[in-house]
């Protein structure tokens, strides 16, 4: 179980939706499902990788209070996490000890490359 005062980051879930422009045009739109305090996790080393160009994607983990809810709404690919104004794809959502206590939530935030 996480620390509370660990859980100090807030991030917003967002969950995709599509609709059409007078054109007809598909637009992809991002809504606000809830906002939730999370303890932030990232791999050592790899905001260095990222900086240097030679992954398109940095891989960062959440860890929230489990909900039943948001467990099965993080789990769909219609949602994504965003936290510092910057979107991450969610990769997987774990209840890792089956305890129902909390939620991994693996993400991976996208990165500009450079040549």
């Amino acid at each position: 179980m996480a620390n509370a005062g660990a859980m100090r980051h807030l991030v917003t879930i967002e969950k995709r939706s599509t609709s059409q422009d007078t054109a007809g045009e598909q637009l992809l739109t991002w809504s606000t499902v809830v906002m939730r305090r999370a303890a932030l996790e990232r791999s050592p080393g790899a905001e260095v990788w990222a900086a240097a160009g030679r992954n398109a994607r940095m891989p960062t983990v959440f860890r929230m209070r489990y909900e039943p809810q948001l467990f099965a709404a993080l789990s769909t690919a219609e949602t994504r996490l965003v936290f510092g104004g910057k979107p991450f794809d969610i990769v997987s959502v774990l209840d890792p000890n089956g305890l129902k206590a909390d939620m991994v939530v693996t993400t991976q935030e996208h990165v500009e490359e450079t040549a």
